[in-house]
Formats: structure tokens, C-alpha cells, sequence
């Protein structure tokens, strides 16, 4: 729960200085870094939330006759959304630091007078 916890913060932080990315390119890099590390939180997360739910399931075996079982649920597909979100914001964000019209270089201003 903590990793999840710590993926809202820093898509909230991502979010924010994307809006500020607007104006200057150091915000856009760090927009970029924190989307980056959103996502590896993220994406540990699920492989952790997998592996422990696997561990369980198979350490507590239900039987049959007592009408009872696990199944992985809605929390599983929902962290797999919340890693493909990630995913598209690490893409958004460094397809618009880096690309090419967004923060044209200096020297190219230059060539042009």
C-alpha cells in the first residue's frame, strides 16, 4: 500500500511540473524524471502486488467443500491501468521535452537572421 501511496504523490508532483514545463525547459526535463520514477513505482508495485498475492494464494490452499476462493480481483487490473497511464505519461512528457519544435535551440535562432 505504501508503493501506491508514494505513485499518487509523484504522479501529483509529475502533473505539476508539467504545467510549469510549459515555460521553461529545466521544469520539462524534470517533469520527464519524475514521470520516469512514477512509473518505475508503479510498475514495482504491480510485480510486487503479483508475487504476494501468488505467495498467499498458494500458501493458503482452500479446499473445495468449504465454498471459499482467491482470485487476483479488481486491484490487480486496476494497477495494471494505473502502470499503462505511467507509461503514456513517461511517453506525453519526454516526446515533448525532446522533441524538436517545442524548445528550439539557440543555434538555431541564430541561422536564421
Amino acid at each position: 500500500m505504501l508503493k501506491q501511496s508514494l505513485a499518487a504523490i509523484l504522479s501529483i508532483i509529475t502533473v505539476a511540473l508539467s504545467f510549469i514545463a510549459l515555460g521553461t525547459r529545466k521544469a520539462a526535463v524534470m517533469a520527464t524524471l519524475t514521470s520516469v520514477l512514477n512509473f518505475l513505482c508503479v510498475f514495482i508495485a504491480f510485480i510486487v502486488d503479483i508475487v504476494l498475492f501468488s505467495i498467499l494464494k498458494a500458501r493458503f490452499l482452500d479446499p473445495p467443500e468449504q465454498e471459499r476462493s482467491t482470485s487476483y480481483g479488481p486491484a490487480l487490473w486496476i494497477t495494471l491501468v494505473a502502470v499503462v497511464v505511467a507509461g503514456v505519461a513517461v511517453y506525453s512528457t519526454a516526446i515533448t521535452t525532446f522533441g524538436r519544435s517545442r524548445y528550439p535551440r539557440k543555434w538555431q535562432k541564430e541561422e536564421s537572421y
